[in-house]
């Protein structure tokens, strides 16, 4: 119910010209878009917030196109955000993780519109050619149709049958191979559940639905004209400035090989950012980091704090018109004042 009614009231502030007036009152704002992975099957329906269709994209691209919105490389973007020089309601498309769904799925759509896009990646899991462990057994558990699962034999801190859906137990199997396991081992487990949960891990490591683009895929990526970025090595980066420096070497070591040139911009992990990140990240050289707390950026915005709008399919037109717009800001702003 919610939902439908503020789907209402955005179109009718719409057809009311209320987009139109939020665009120029909000001309001097860099939106800065954020993207995850595509849909292969049925992630969509999965983590609609994470993976979008392909045609998803191709409309909200469609509709950056014929609304005149000036899509801007991340790099010049940024340095224009801190001189003053932006064109009135700058874009910049940014993509994290370096999902290869979002290679496959996501750069024709950029060729189609001759957009520039900054794929953020994250390259351990892009050394190592295997599914995400976090998202494969989340997706496992999400798609099986049993009413339980028997885990007993298994290297894990829980044994024995267990009643389904249970997100605590997700958890607990993700958070003991993230912290106890190596990549085989992992993966082994991974197998292993798909096989007692009757869902194919051969069919997911096959389709490459969870898995990092490769270093040859990043290298075609440059050679297309894609602006290739830091992401950390282990997707996490701790507050610990000597951790928080070796995700950035770590990372560092091996994209700028493929891309042939430093890299100087970065995505927090999960968005998970704080002001103790600042010191280390400028000590490294890097000169923008994008968050995950939306709204807009002006020149006063803190460079290594940078604020997108997270895009989804979960998101409907209007509601990406309304961010894209400006509106959604304002209203935004509006509600903050009056708290």
């Amino acid at each position: 119910m919610y939902i439908r009614v503020k789907k209402l009231i955005l179109h009718l502030a719409k057809l009311a010209g209320l987009f139109a007036l939020a665009r120029c009152i909000t001309r001097r704002g860099l939106r800065i878009l954020c993207y995850h992975g595509f849909s292969f099957g049925d992630t969509e329906r999965f983590m609609p917030m994470t993976f979008m269709r392909a045609e998803t994209f191709r409309r909200r691209m469609e509709r950056l196109a014929r609304k005149r919105y000036p899509v801007l490389p991340l790099g010049e973007a940024v340095e224009r955000l801190q001189d003053g020089s932006l064109p009135p309601c700058a874009v910049v498309l940014t993509f994290d993780d370096g999902a290869f769904s979002t290679w496959r799925l996501g750069t024709p759509v950029l060729r189609e519109y001759k957009l520039p896009g900054t794929f953020y990646v994250s390259t351990y899991y892009s050394v190592k050619q295997t599914p995400v462990f976090r998202i494969t057994v989340q997706y496992m558990f999400w798609k099986t149709r049993a009413a339980q699962v028997d885990l007993s034999g298994l290297e894990l801190p829980v044994s024995g049958t267990h009643v389904l859906p249970d997100s605590a137990l997700v958890w607990k199997i993700i958070e003991h191979g993230e912290s106890s396991l190596d990549d085989v081992a992992r993966c082994t487990l991974a197998a292993e559940l798909g096989s007692r949960l009757s869902v194919s891990y051969e069919d997911i490591v096959r389709s490459r639905a969870f898995s990092i683009m490769t270093a040859d895929e990043i290298r075609e990526a440059v050679h297309a004209g894609l602006d290739i970025q830091l992401h950390t090595h282990r997707h996490r980066l701790p507050n610990d400035p000597e951790l928080a420096r070796r995700e950035i070497l770590d990372n560092r070591a091996v994209l700028e090989p493929l891309v042939g040139g430093p890299l100087r911009h970065l995505c927090y992990p999960s968005g998970a950012w704080s002001r103790k990140h600042f010191a280390p990240l400028q000590d490294e050289g890097i000169l923008s980091a994008t968050t995950c707390d939306g709204g807009l950026n002006y020149r006063d915005t803190p460079p290594l704090a940078l604020r997108r709008f997270l895009d989804g399919e979960g998101i409907s037109d209007i509601e990406f018109e309304a961010e894209l717009s400006g509106f959604a800001e304002l209203l935004r702003r509006f509600f903050r004042r009056r708290a």
